[in-house]
């Protein structure tokens, strides 16, 4: 079921994978008991088992499972196993039959009484009955009574057949076996034939190994090493005894795709049927090297080679070669004539007409041309015209008349030289030029078509018109599809196989095939429009080769024709090696390739899977358990693919998700490698394609998981992070608990500073109000004999600002007041109130609504002391009339600017001086943040500004 071959021999079972056989034997298999395996079979439901001289063995993976005369079969020495119409599996043993059936064994032994009578081989009819070859003779199987009963119709066997040498029914129901009388073929209800009776030239000792899905016969004489093959009657050989040293045959099987398996006494033989078959010297033809073929009217094909032209008649089944004397051998390049014959270049005489009936005629047309050596193609146009393509230019040949154009006449034409010239259903003619492009000439009107307009490369070798408006140009650098003059390129990054594109031929499904330098290469031109549309994945493209046939992959093309299509719908492609057929119809539905199969699992130098004989590694690839931290150093993963590496050459691509982001290409290695595995989840995948480029579906289900230590793991990281958040959390609890102390302790040293300011304040301010009061008092009570007015009012006046001392202290030390609105309108206030009772005029500009900012009472008192200090200034020393307050917000700061028009002074040698009350008033400012400015000269007045923090 997963495409290996197995092998029985006498001294063990082989699985060959298509790279290496893999044997079983008792003695790595100690469940295998015999190393004698007479049959090997595949059931319906795709199990494999195999008859031995020791038991009927199931093969699982690789393990055997035993079934033997203790268990219920007739023998434990079993000869073959065949499958009944009602699924029931038949066992012939050395003493009967052996029926298994859903579990149960049933035997006929009673019919197989006497020396020597045993079955030999059993088949199932078409009609579904059971027909077993015993030592006497062919029997029926009654299924329902468990009895051997006579056939029901006359059957001569011309001898008793020979063990093992009973083939079929095939696919015509012929049931075929050999005698000492020679080869027998027998159809149910009729007499058994003599197809191949003895005779001198066909002796009795003939191994018969097969009969084909095509309804021919195989057989092999011993000793010979020539296989014979007979069909419709006719006899062909084979000799693999020259070729590869066989002497012997023993068996033969054909596979799904009509390949045959040769078994020998040498070891396995493969044959592989051809898609494609070649002419070359050997069959016949002057020379391998091919320049380029075309057709005749009447159906056969001349090919140009390097000595002169053959001519193929494959109805005839002859090859002719045609020898022209006194001409150059080089053929580069031809086309088939209305008479017969053909037009061909020449290095001599350019252009020539040659025709041969019995005797060969050469007419030249030269006409000066220019090294006719460089002729590379011709094509003849619907008015009958000859166009002659060569590396100067193009000659049009109209019966006597002759047009040369060139890059002089057209520079459109271009120096490049013409490769290829096709006419269109328009009635356009389409030349291909080497570097230089595409031109269309439409009449008397030419176009050119390049790189710029989208041409995928200026070296164009073939063109093919898919229908009218859509044009395909190969070129040195892939297709180039032309719908209605939009160039579309189509490359080996989208799909194609390679670059080099030597013609288009397009079969009768509707496929382009293109050739090259690495065979030939199929595209389906509407997967391309749709790619095309989308640009999302890749082409698909089908490949021939050497494997399919070809005498070579390399294709000629750089004459035209390079190829072309014959009635009966088959591909001529000239090569470097002879004429390559093609039958395109051999490729229709071709399917998917079988899944590959892994192998061997190997990680960290432990086998943890395989699929060989021995102890070491797992039942199966699936790895539910995840394993141990520290795994994944190196990890090789062994496959084969042996439905395609048995008949092909097999390439590989591979998957580890997790680890790959996409498809990795191996080419025809079969073991991936992967190092430093890094703990998780991965799945493998792998894939597998042949030389026809189309791939299978993935194999998956190798799933496991390398696990982390303990400190990679997520819980770790969790038990981490909470930890830190646990410690940083306490350290947070206990720098607010510091932070607390510190603020308490703060506020209580601010407390305490305010209370000494407040002392500070009631003592220097109010107490030394309070000492004049008293002092005045004393005064007038030691002169009551003088009036006591003037003493009066001036102790009305202390008392007066005594009061308002207080009033500032209460203001500074109600928290109400910590805001910068309540402080600029204080100091507005302060500053009309003194300017007014001292007479001086006041003019206020402090419109800006001010926001109730929080400011601290440090501020509030530091910035009203200096303040106040520049207001009394004014009153005592400045002499002014008029006062100018401005109070504006700038940029984060608070800008109180006082301006009077008063006698000024120098404001240098105020710097200079002992001015105890400049320096207390900038003192102030610093100590909460601010700073004081004063320009004044004398005569013209001071202005005095303070900034402090908002």
């Amino acid at each position: 079921a997963d495409g290996h071959l197995w092998v029985a021999t006498w001294i063990g079972l082989s699985r060959f994978n298509g790279t290496v056989f893999i044997n079983f034997d008792p003695g790595n298999t100690p469940e295998l008991l015999s190393e004698t395996i007479s049959d090997i079979a595949t059931g319906p439901d795709g199990r494999l088992w195999a008859a031995t001289h020791d038991g009927l063995y199931e093969v699982r993976g690789r393990g055997f499972v035993r079934t033997g005369a203790e268990h219920g079969l007739a023998s434990s020495k079993t000869y073959s196993v065949a499958w009944s119409s009602t699924g029931a599996m038949w066992v012939c043993t050395r003493r009967g039959l052996t029926r298994i059936q859903d579990g149960r064994m049933e035997s006929i032994v009673e019919d197989f009484a006497g020396e020597n009578n045993y079955p030999q081989n059993l088949h199932s009819l078409p009609d579904g009955r059971m027909i077993v070859f015993t030592t006497k003779g062919p029997r029926m199987v009654d299924e329902a009574s468990l009895r051997l009963v006579p056939l029901p119709f006359e059957l001569t066997l011309h001898g008793p057949p020979h063990r093992h040498e009973i083939l079929g029914p095939d696919a015509q129901g012929t049931v075929w076996f050999r005698t000492d009388e020679g080869i027998c073929r027998w159809k149910p209800g009729a007499d058994a034939e003599l197809a191949f009776p003895v005779t001198e030239d066909f002796a009795g000792k003939r191994t018969l190994l097969l009969t084909d899905s095509h309804g021919d016969v195989w057989m092999a004489g011993d000793g010979l090493g020539v296989l014979e093959r007979w069909s419709n009657g006719r006899r062909s050989t084979l000799d693999l005894g020259i070729r590869h040293g066989i002497t012997s045959f023993n068996c033969m099987i054909e596979s799904a795709d009509g390949t045959l398996w040769v078994g020998t006494g040498q070891g396995l033989v493969l044959m592989k049927p051809r898609a494609a078959r070649g002419y070359g010297l050997r069959h016949g033809l002057p020379h391998e090297f091919i320049y380029t073929t075309t057709p005749l009217p009447d159906g056969r094909v001349v090919a140009g080679t390097r000595r002169w032209f053959g001519i193929v008649d494959e109805t005839r089944a002859t090859i002719t070669s045609v020898r022209i004397p006194g001409i150059e051998p080089h053929v580069r390049s031809m086309i088939a004539a209305e008479d017969g014959g053909v037009w061909m270049a020449t290095a001599q005489m350019g252009p020539v007409h040659v025709a041969w009936d019995g005797v060969i005629s050469v007419t030249a047309l030269a006409r000066g041309w220019r090294n006719p050596r460089e002729i590379h193609a011709f094509q003849r146009d619907r008015h009958g015209r000859l166009w002659v393509g060569h590396a100067d230019g193009l000659h049009i040949l109209d019966g006597e008349e002759s047009t040369f154009l060139n890059k002089d006449s057209d520079p459109a034409i271009g120096d490049g030289g013409v490769r290829v010239i096709q006419e269109m259903s328009d009635g356009t003619v389409w030349i291909g030029c080497r570097g230089h492009g595409i031109t269309v000439i439409d009449g008397r009107r030419t176009r050119h078509i390049t790189e710029a307009e989208g041409l995928s490369h200026p070296w164009v070798w073939s063109l093919y018109e898919e229908r009218p408006g859509v044009i395909w140009a190969g070129t040195n650098d892939g297709l180039t599809r032309i719908t209605d003059g939009r160039c579309e390129k189509l490359s080996t990054a989208d799909g194609l196989i390679e670059g080099m594109v030597h013609a288009i031929l397009p079969d009768r499904d509707g496929y382009l095939w293109l050739t090259g330098l690495k065979g030939l290469h199929r595209i389906d031109p509407a997967e391309v429009g749709a790619y095309l549309g989308r640009r999302t994945g890749k082409i698909t493209v089908i490949s021939l080769d050497a494997e399919d046939g070809l005498l070579n992959a390399e294709t000629n093309g750089e004459q035209q024709p390079a190829g072309f299509v014959s009635t009966t719908g088959r591909l001529w492609v000239p090569t470097i090696a002879g004429v390559a057929v093609v039958d395109p119809t051999r490729f229709r539905d071709l399917p998917a390739p079988d899944l590959p199969v892994i192998q061997r699992v190997v990680l960290d130098d432990e086998i943890i899977y395989d699929t060989g004989p021995g102890p070491g590694g797992a039942a199966d690839y699936s790895f539910p358990v995840p394993f141990a931290p520290g795994r994944g150093r190196m990890l090789e993963i062994d496959f084969a693919a042996p439905g395609v590496e048995l008949v092909d050459r097999a390439q590989y691509e591979v998957k580890l998700s997790g680890y790959d982001r996409d498809w990795r290409k191996l080419g025809t290695q079969t073991t991936a490698r992967y190092t430093n595995l890094r703990p998780g989840r991965y799945e493998f995948e792998v894939r597998v394609a042949g030389h026809h480029n189309i791939w299978s579906a993935a194999r998956g289900g190798l799933r496991f998981t390398l696990s982390p230590y303990f400190f990679k793991t997520a819980p770790f990281y969790l038990i981490c992070a909470a930890g830190i958040l646990g410690a940083g959390f306490w350290l947070h609890r206990r720098k607010l608990s510091i932070v607390s102390r510190i603020q308490a302790l703060e506020q209580r040293a601010a407390l305490i500073s305010e209370r000494e300011r407040i002392a500070r304040d009631m003592h220097d301010d109010l107490g030394s109000r309070l000492t004049h009061i008293s002092l005045l008092a004393e005064l007038a009570n030691r002169t009551p004999d003088k009036p006591p007015t003037g003493r009066l009012d001036e102790l009305n006046q202390a008392a007066r600002q005594a009061a308002r001392a207080v009033e500032e202290i209460v203001w500074a030390a109600n928290p109400g007041n910590d805001t910068l609105d309540s402080l600029v309108a204080y100091i507005l206030q302060y500053a009309s109130n003194q300017l007014n009772t001292a007479g001086i005029a006041c003019r206020i500009d402090a419109t800006y609504e001010w926001p109730e900012n929080e400011v601290f009472p440090e501020t509030r008192h530091s910035v009203f002391l200096a303040f106040k200090e520049a207001v009394n200034n004014i009153i005592k020393h400045a002499g002014a009339r008029e006062v100018r307050l401005s109070v504006q917000p700038q940029y984060g700061e608070v800008m109180v600017r006082i301006s009077d028009d008063g006698v000024g002074f120098d404001a240098s040698e105020a710097q200079g001086a002992d001015h105890d009350g400049l320096r207390n008033m900038k003192a102030r400012l610093r100590s909460v943040g601010g700073r004081l400015t004063i320009e004044s000269r004398t005569g013209e007045g001071t202005t005095v500004e303070m900034w402090f923090p908002a």
